[in-house]
């Protein structure tokens, strides 16, 4: 532990696309400078088994969080975690519903509400709504007072219970044809980016989990270098189509964030949100889990028991 952190015995963790596409994904490694082997996992439910003196946490407290990208590591037994990145675990809200909570809500938090700063009545397209982060998007969205329309497939009753106001099957349709004048656009597939632009209104919100990184992020990541000049022009097509379409575009890295996540957690008690838990896997059976988080065969998270 260093001075900031806690140590914590990590109970469950979320498994997420994450975690996947920087096993697989070499530009994932290239933006964030990892190198294999590396432990994966980012987030975490667990129990604090020692402290600084001076900490705000207490021993035997139930805490979860997302670890900065710089510490992942939580398929682990234990985890040395920075204070200001954890929260309290509501007393009635389980390990496993805790732990695959701060990626994905936190995603959807800094997306919808820091980024879009998402108002009553605004209309917003959230694509996969059947996802782990589409699914608590739409629940933020709907608690925002939005009006949604989502892509599923056969998640179209899963998403509707969510409080989607139209749902389009992706395989039969194209959100791009079929919606216009929308304030804002969750996306998460880098292919249909640019379909997004054409559904926003001019000073429109368009926030994208896969692509190029934006400034914003270059700068956030402390990218400084050849590689920072590489992703600036790797991204001159999406800032030429931002510039024409007078849409305000940002690619979302989230961040660890302690205080944002109790607000998740207040929403958490009061069963105002609540994330479906898929499947459980072992942490000896994570290969076979990362399969079938690739072959999107659940609706909801999947979690992996640690300890």
């Amino acid at each position: 532990m260093k001075n900031n952190q806690v140590l914590v015995r990590v109970y469950y963790s979320g498994l997420n696309p994450l975690d996947s596409r920087t096993a697989t994904d070499p530009s994932v490694r290239f933006l964030l400078n990892y190198h294999l082997p590396h432990i994966l996992g980012n987030d975490f439910a667990g129990e604090i088994v020692a402290t600084n003196p001076n900490s705000k946490f207490k021993k035997g407290q139930r805490v979860f969080g997302l670890v900065n990208y710089q510490n992942i590591g939580t398929f682990a037994e234990f985890i040395a975690v920075d204070e200001k990145d954890i929260a309290l675990i509501p007393d009635n809200i389980s390990y496993q519903e805790a732990a695959i909570t701060p990626l994905v809500s936190l995603t959807a938090y800094q997306a919808l509400h820091d980024l879009m700063k998402l108002k009553k009545g605004q209309k917003i397209f959230i694509e996969a709504g059947a996802g782990g982060v589409g699914s608590v998007a739409i629940i933020l969205a709907k608690r925002f007072g939005a009006y949604v329309a989502t892509t599923a497939g056969n998640g179209s009753e899963f998403v509707k219970k969510l409080g989607a106001d139209k749902i389009i099957d992706y395989h039969k349709e194209d959100f791009s044809t079929l919606l216009h004048n929308y304030d804002a656009a969750l996306i998460s597939k880098k292919e249909d980016l640019e379909k997004a632009f054409k559904i926003l209104r001019p000073n429109g919100n368009l926030v994208t989990l896969n692509g190029i990184p934006t400034q914003k992020t270059i700068d956030q990541l402390k990218i400084t270098g050849i590689k920072k000049f590489l992703l600036n022009i790797a991204a001159f097509r999406e800032k030429h189509l931002a510039k024409k379409t007078h849409v305000n575009f940002n690619f979302l890295f989230v961040q660890a964030n302690g205080q944002e996540l109790s607000k998740i957690a207040t929403l958490l008690e009061k069963q105002e949100l609540k994330i479906n838990i898929a499947k459980i896997y072992s942490l000896d059976n994570l290969v076979t889990a990362m399969k079938d988080l690739d072959q999107h065969n659940t609706h909801g998270k999947i979690v992996i028991q640690i300890n």
